[in-house]
């Protein structure tokens, strides 16, 4: 019979799960308000954050056959303070590191020229994974844009990038501007899945530093993609541990567990669905800054990120079977102490029945006034716990 500790619901147990760490949703905005953020909007809300806020660090890497250069700078200075790319670099890959600095957002903005819908998908860090293509929003000359504008980017994709850190899983929004000889990338904090291919980018015979733009911004997807699956190895083991838990000690504690675990997994299931149909249509898009060959490569990764999405929808099944399992070995032991609660009454029943014969107030009562009749009495109800027990047990119901 398997044995179950019962622990009162004042004794809390830890929480297996740490939960999926992601930023807190923005608040909405008013109803009726007008869609997209200018570059006076975002240089407007920078000046109401607070003084110490964060500021990004803006990364410049321009790179081609015979050359790689970075440039790294604290704070977003003027555009005009930019420098220029030189002129053996084919790409230039710039990354913002904090999404949170409008100050470096609004200077994006106005290097690139983004739209306002641009701008205003880059500030909310809940979007939906998805890609877009990017329209001017006016049809002036470039050159009479306030401010030296480069090209803009052509494709805008957003993701959702997965990665473990300290045994915890964070979930962020990145987004990627694509077009000929760029790339920039926003992430919300620093730190990112891309330690692989700046190395990558520091290896002259390198593949990386022989293609274009489009390339490199299929080196970035497949990073996001490969970063999932040992992100998905942490559920893992927390599957495993609750199995252990839910199978030992279904305590209420327990379910909890494998309901915020079931939460999680849902959550993660629903972003990463999106980031499939988002790089699905990166395969498809009619862009100049997308070749043939990295189509190719693109659709590898749609096959690598289809395997993660196995993995994912196999780990939320089996919590919901942990949860199931939890309901049954609750309903186990719950069945356990009641059969055994009847099998001590069946026992007292007949015991009940003799001292209530024996106790009834005649006369003339067998072993009355015998002198061993009170051992012969409790003899008698040994024997017949005895024997009930017995045949309880050739039974099988001990």
């Amino acid at each position: 019979m398997p044995r179950f500790r019962l622990r009162p619901p004042s004794v809390r147990r830890r929480r297996l799960t740490r939960g999926l760490a992601q930023s807190p949703p923005p608040p909405p905005p008013p109803v009726g308000a007008a869609p997209g953020l200018s570059v006076a909007d975002l240089r407007a809300r920078a000046g109401k954050l607070p003084a110490d806020a964060a500021a990004a660090r803006l990364t410049l890497t321009d790179f081609g056959p015979d050359h790689l250069s970075r440039t790294e700078l604290d704070a977003p200075p003027d555009t005009a303070a930019w420098p220029a790319a030189p002129e053996r670099a084919a790409v230039r890959w710039v990354h913002l590191d904090r999404a949170g600095d409008l100050r470096a957002l609004a200077a994006l903005a106005e290097r690139f020229a983004l739209p306002s819908l641009v701008n205003e998908d880059l500030v909310n860090l809940h979007q939906r994974a998805k890609l877009e293509r990017i329209e001017p929003e006016h049809d002036d000359d470039p050159a009479d844009l306030p401010g030296p504008v480069t090209a803009p980017p052509q494709l805008l994709l957003m993701l959702r990038m997965v990665e473990s850190r300290d045994d915890r899983l964070h979930s962020e929004q990145v987004a990627l501007l694509i077009g000929e000889g760029l790339v920039v990338t926003v992430t919300e904090d620093p730190g990112d899945v891309w330690a692989a291919v700046r190395k990558r980018l520091n290896r002259k015979q390198s593949r990386l530093r022989r293609r274009d733009a489009g390339f490199l911004a299929y080196a970035l997807v497949d990073a996001v993609v490969d970063a999932l699956v040992p992100a998905l190895d942490l559920y893992d083991r927390r599957l495993e541990e609750l199995d252990r838990r839910v199978r030992q000690d279904p305590d209420a504690g327990a379910i909890e567990s494998v309901h915020a675990l079931r939460h999680e997994l849902a959550v993660l299931r629903r972003e990463q669905r999106a980031v499939g149909e988002a790089i699905q249509h990166l395969t498809t898009a009619e862009a100049a800054c997308l070749s043939d060959d990295t189509r190719v490569f693109l659709r590898d990764v749609t096959d690598h990120h289809r395997r993660a999405l196995d993995l994912l929808d196999t780990a939320h099944d089996t919590a919901n079977h942990l949860a199931d399992a939890w309901a049954n070995a609750v309903t186990l032991r719950d069945s356990e102490i009641m059969r055994l609660l009847t099998l001590v009454a069946s026992i007292f029943i007949p015991l009940s029945f003799l001292a209530g014969v024996f106790g009834m107030n005649f006369r003339d009562m067998p072993l009355l006034d015998h002198p061993a009749g009170l051992w012969v009495f409790v003899a008698l109800c040994v024997a017949v716990a005895a024997g009930m027990l017995l045949w309880f047990k050739r039974r099988g119901w001990l």
